[in-house]
């Protein structure tokens, strides 16, 4: 019986001892082709991140520049009187507010400011109501009321989140009446 066993174990060893492992070079080829095809994995799951990141800017980029937009036509609606700057396009522009209006001010500016390398921000009062505006990309044009046609107030913004690259620009354009602003006649 141990000499059944022994021989048992005697060709187990040499089964084993004839067992053919991996060399070094097929296992420097199977790491460099895993390590090319986990790269390729990698660079597409980055890419998709970035992707999602710039997409959830633009939207709140946009959603931004809309609730201002909407706010400045709120006040807009409500103004008696426009003052742009100095221009006729100008990137600033003064409302004259009735005591009727539910702002608690008489009157409201609202100015496109520099912030520096290109980026713009739409303030109300000092105060940020929009950021990624394009530099240049905020212009108020005011048509004063006629004999019959009211006053109106025209916006431009342009809104990028990238700034310098200029094909992800959006356009926020409106022409607001100013409802106050009674029509000469």
């Amino acid at each position: 019986m141990i000499r059944s066993l022994r021989s048992a174990l005697l060709r187990e060893k040499s089964r084993w001892a004839r067992a053919d492992g991996f060399t070094l070079t097929e296992l420097v080829v199977a790491m460099s082709i895993l390590g090319i095809v986990l790269g390729s994995v990698i660079t597409i799951f980055v890419a998709g991140i970035r992707a999602q990141a710039y997409a959830s800017q633009r939207v709140a980029a946009q959603q931004e520049a809309r609730l201002a937009v909407d706010k400045l036509r709120r006040e807009v609606h409500c103004a008696s009187a426009a003052t742009p700057a100095a221009a006729s396009l100008s990137a600033s522009v003064t409302l004259t507010l009735p005591a009727n209006c539910p702002a608690p001010e008489t009157s409201v500016t609202w100015t496109a400011v520099s912030i520096g390398g290109g980026a713009w921000e739409l303030r109300r009062e000092g105060l940020t109501v929009a950021r990624d505006i394009v530099e240049g990309g905020t212009t108020f044009r005011y048509s004063a009321p006629t004999g019959s046609s009211y006053g109106a107030l025209e916006v431009d913004l342009k809104v990028n989140p990238r700034v310098g690259e200029s094909e992800t620009e959006w356009h926020l354009q409106d022409e607001i009446v100013l409802r106050n602003a009674r029509p000469t006649t």
